[in-house]
């Protein structure tokens, strides 16, 4: 049995209630692309990476950011149209967004030859889907890929051509190789299209969805060698232990971003529809083809096990995730959860449900949404250009922590010179295995502690960027042996607070006046609003 065919009334609710979506999400991502401002350390690090003299340097140091290699080449093409401003990289990353709205209708029409109501409600106006899908980064990108891979393979199960195996194969190779989480949905989309086709006995169908899947696999081959080498850095970046109440906590954080409780909507949602269409496969068993209940398998599988097989993807990474991890898993739980919930057979409460709950997530979410649309990402930039106002050349600014010496480089042009704490050779990109050398060192902030020293005692200022630790009243700083110490190991935000506090329990004992430097007034998004404060005067211990 085809799709059921719906009243000339219902398409037309649905049509424009979809426009009416679209045209708000559209406004949130031009409203983003206004206000995000500079690029913060993240997004500055992958344009560094992009911006290297050749290809072949790009090939080096690409291990130390989150994505196989098509990323970077991406947006260095894009660089040699647009150029590297912050607002040529703010407009590629309004594109990328407007390309995840284009991805939901594209979908609609391959699933179920109908518009996004529900997908596009749930993502578009999810304030991390906004944020992090809009940034210089991969993850925009890669939801793109998945979700287009999604659609293509269900048309691929339901009638193959060479037209249409070509190109899943090339999205879900891309797929890959913009974002390495990807690899785990695309074995859920190619269970779920292997599923349907044994079901439906199309073994040859069933071997070339798994050869797609094969192909995208061996093409993650080359990076084998770089991720092993990254071992021997990135453990001072991961938890002890990845466990699913962590999983859960920063997932419902990244859920949440369209407004409070907005995570229990999703939950609500997922048990729902995989209990009805649970209820559906079993309870209307068919012998011959049906495009309906086939693409209520299609979806039930990959919401079966997306979330699953995600989950243990970044157990074996153990890396401690921010929202960002999540909004690929997000898109395809979205479009899954659509394509579930049409394939249904009670037609007039899908429809109903859809609309119901595509409106209340506009009441819901729009206006925490634009909140965190009209936030600057960071405030670094605006911080570099009042340091090379107000600072001369006597001058010594020290950055802490030393990753926002990633952002501080790119913008920061002035006569003081900079160090960060614990001094890093290179800041063009994260170097966590420099880290990793310097917490191996003993007291490697001595340096720090000597010029700022040095600098106070010739009647000069320091200026600190980022924020300070004290120790307790009375107390002097815990000071680490090098790593790996006890029971600290590796634990590199143990190291970050023990030099952090020795900077503070220093400038607590010598320096005579300090004071906070306004910066800007503006709303800047908390991954990276940093205090200016100036020190002065020297006083010698015990004064």
């Amino acid at each position: 049995m085809e799709m059921a065919t719906k009243s000339p009334v219902i398409k037309r609710v649905e049509f424009y209630a979809a426009l009416l979506i679209t045209v708000l999400v559209v406004w949130l991502h031009l409203t983003r692309m206004k206000h995000a401002g500079g690029l913060w350390r993240d997004e500055a690090g992958a344009a560094q990476v992009a911006l290297m003299p050749s290809v072949h340097e790009l090939t080096k140091v690409f291990q130390h950011e989150a994505f196989p290699l098509l990323f970077p080449l991406t947006v260095r093409t894009y660089v040699a149209f647009a150029g590297a401003s912050d607002t040529a990289f703010r407009v590629f990353g309004m594109l990328v967004g407007l390309g995840i709205i284009a991805s939901l209708w594209i979908n609609s029409k391959l699933l179920f030859e109908g518009v996004p109501l529900l997908s596009l409600a749930l993502l578009g106006l999810n304030a991390s889907v906004l944020q992090w899908g809009d940034s210089l980064r991969g993850y925009g990108m890669g939801i793109v890929l998945i979700l287009i891979t999604f659609g293509l393979v269900w048309r691929l199960v339901l009638s193959p051509s060479i037209y249409l195996a070509i190109s899943a194969a090339l999205a879900a190779i891309c797929s890959v190789q913009v974002l390495y989480y990807n690899a785990v949905l695309l074995f859920a989309i190619g269970a779920a299209g292997v599923a349907v086709a044994v079901r439906n006995r199309h073994w040859p169908r069933a071997f070339l969805l798994m050869g797609i899947g094969g192909i995208a696999a061996l093409s993650l081959i080359p990076y084998v060698a770089t991720l092993q080498r990254a071992k021997e850095w990135n453990l001072i970046i991961t938890i002890p232990e990845f466990s699913f109440s962590f999983f859960w906590s920063k997932l419902s954080a990244a859920l949440s971003s369209a407004g409070n409780g907005v995570c229990w909507l999703w939950v609500v949602l997922v048990i729902a529809v995989v209990a009805a269409s649970v209820f559906v496969q079993f309870r209307y068993p068919s012998s011959r083809p049906d495009r309906k209940r086939d693409l209520g398998l299609y979806c039930l599988v990959v919401l079966l096990l997306s979330s699953p097989a995600y989950f243990y993807f970044l157990k074996i990474l153990s890396y401690p995730t921010q929202p960002w991890y999540y909004v690929a898993l997000m898109g395809l739980v979205a479009v899954a959860l659509e394509g579930a919930l049409v394939a249904l057979p009670w037609q007039r409460w899908s429809n109903a449900g859809r609309i119901l709950v595509a409106a209340s997530v506009i009441i819901w979410s729009f206006v925490p949404a634009w909140n965190v649309m009209l936030r600057r990402q960071t405030n670094l930039d605006l911080l570099a250009t009042k340091l090379k106002e107000v600072a001369d050349a006597r001058d010594v600014i020290v950055v802490s922590p030393w990753y926002f010496g990633v952002t501080f480089q790119r913008y920061y042009d002035g006569s003081a010179p900079w160090m960060t704490l614990p001094p890093i050779d290179d800041h063009k990109i994260h170097r966590y295995d420099l880290l990793k050398a310097q917490m191996a060192t003993m007291n490697p902030i001595e340096p720090v502690l000597r010029t700022m020293g040095n600098a106070l005692k010739s009647g000069n200022r320091v200026w600190l960027v980022g924020p300070l630790s004290f120790p307790p009243p009375g107390q002097t700083p815990i000071v680490l042996a090098p790593a790996p110490f006890d029971s600290v190991g590796w634990d590199q935000f143990a190291y970050s607070t023990s030099w952090s506090m020795q900077v503070g329990h220093f400038l607590k004992t010598h320096v005579l006046d300090a004071r906070d430097v306004p910066v800007s007034d503006l709303a800047i998004d908390p991954y990276e609003h940093v205090q200016l404060i100036v020190v002065q005067g020297w006083r010698s211990e015990g004064q």
